[in-house]
């Protein structure tokens, strides 16, 4: 046979042809890899200090009615839970923790990787394809404990943490494992591993309400843009701050459950797909699936305790805190141990006190010792909400001419109605005379806030309902 050019041609291009491919193939399985090893994490190096870790866990059963799922991450998992758990979760019997990745344990706790059974390799998250070139992909990895605590104002919430980018992927498989794990509970929680629960409040607001309704409740929240919800003024109940379901609407939420799994992949926050998902099947937030009107639940807070925080009524109930650090966690366990109490004997770790009484915001807010001062006038602000007088004043053409007298005006006001009057806003030729003390947020160049420095005092009954 005659070997001729053109037959050379073909058997060199063939030969480069197979190599590019063998070349290109071996770069996708490695880049797979790469991305892989991001979001998998095989094997876990408990820290040392944490392998002899035990919780006493509460032999109570007045919490038995409420299945808990908190949600953790595989980059705050050994910083976060261990104090966690020596706060409320430990009188609670049935919960589980969620998280993204397999293998990591705290004694006889282990985080259920609820992302990878469910959604398999996750290759690349809403939030990571806006990452910048040479970014460290390892940087999640990061420990929390080199970051200074604020104890005044709580976490930050760090928006590149991996877990926090999973989050999308956990809420709708989490609430099926809850419920596959306790499906005779009446009621299921989801919350975050920095969130506070007093439970003992939480027990007697749901006691009014009956488990066999669909009930979603929560921190009513507006749906962002560009998860498109198919109703209008769409809301949904905020993560982090504590999302209950009822039994029924539990049960109606796994009968959709495989749709749910396989929709809203426009959506990149797992609450607001929870919300979506309910939706689904008739359920929508804070409101009665009998008499088809909304519901006053409240109690949710997706902030810390602070003078920063909106204390609106004295004599309500908190349900929960969030955006908290342990230290903050352990300071409210332990403010509603002593709450009420009439012996100054301190109390050992898994000594009760009156952990299982009612408590107020303004048990709360006076036990957290705040530096409550009167505070001048603080310009170009806002306090909205908790109103209980109003105060107008002649309006003129030129309102600098009568601003400064118009503000020291209705700050005396305040002051001469204390211990009613909490903090004070001036807008607008409007005094506002406040019974709590709502946050500060941006105002007008010529709006005016303030705080009498009067302690928040529930001064009747606790608002139950």
């Amino acid at each position: 046979m005659r070997f001729t050019l053109k037959k050379a041609f073909k058997i060199t291009f063939f030969t480069g042809l197979f190599v590019s491919c063998i070349l290109v193939i071996n770069s996708i399985k490695n880049k797979k890899t790469k991305v892989r090893n991001i979001f998998v994490k095989e094997s876990v190096n408990i820290p040392d200090e944490l392998k002899g870790f035990h919780i006493d866990e509460s032999p109570s059963h007045e919490y038995d009615d409420i299945a808990l799922c908190i949600k953790s991450g595989a980059d705050v998992f050994y910083d976060r839970i261990p104090g966690l758990l020596k706060t409320y979760p430990r009188y609670i019997r049935n919960k589980i923790i969620v998280g993204e990745k397999p293998g990591y344990k705290l004694g006889n706790y282990t985080m259920h990787d609820v992302c990878t059974p469910t959604y398999g390799e996750i290759k690349e998250t809403y939030w990571s394809k806006f990452k910048k070139e040479g970014e460290d992909d390892n940087q999640n990895e990061k420990k929390e404990e080199g970051a200074e605590d604020d104890l005044v104002n709580g976490r930050k919430q760090d928006f590149n943490q991996l877990g926090w980018q999973l989050d999308v992927y956990k809420n709708i498989p989490a609430f099926k494992l809850l419920y596959d794990t306790y499906p005779n509970a009446k009621w299921y929680m989801m919350v975050d591993d920095d969130t506070y629960v007093f439970l003992s409040n939480l027990k007697k607001r749901l006691s009014f309400y009956d488990p066999e309704e669909k009930l979603y409740l929560g921190l009513s929240w507006p749906i962002p843009t560009g998860c498109f919800p198919s109703w209008n003024d769409a809301r949904f109940a905020h993560g982090g701050a504590g999302i209950i379901l009822s039994h029924a609407a539990m049960v109606a939420f796994v009968g959709n459950y495989d749709v749910c799994l396989k929709s809203f992949d426009d959506c990149y926050a797992g609450d607001v797909r929870m919300a979506l998902c309910l939706n689904t099947v008739g359920i929508r937030i804070n409101r009665s699936e009998r008499r088809h009107v909304g519901i006053n639940w409240r109690g949710h807070s997706d902030q810390a305790p602070s003078l920063e925080y909106s204390w609106l009524e004295p004599c309500d109930l908190p349900l929960t805190f969030h955006h908290l650090f342990a230290k903050q966690q352990k300071l409210l366990f332990d403010i509603q141990r002593y709450n009420n109490r009439d012996s100054f004997q301190i109390l050992g770790d898994n000594e009760d006190g009156n952990y299982h009484t009612l408590i107020s915001y303004g048990d709360v807010f006076n036990a957290l010792d705040l530096d409550l001062k009167m505070t001048p006038p603080e310009k170009a602000t806002y306090r909205l909400g908790s109103d209980y007088k109003r105060i107008s004043y002649a309006r003129q053409i030129d309102e600098t001419e009568v601003l400064e007298e118009n503000v020291k005006n209705c700050q005396q006001r305040c002051l001469d109605d204390v211990p009613k009057c909490k903090s004070w806003q001036y807008s607008n030729f409007m005094c506002h005379l406040k019974s709590g003390i709502p946050g500060t947020i941006d105002g007008t160049p010529n709006s005016y806030t303030g705080v009498s420095g009067v302690p928040i005092q529930c001064d009747k009954d606790l608002i139950l309902k």
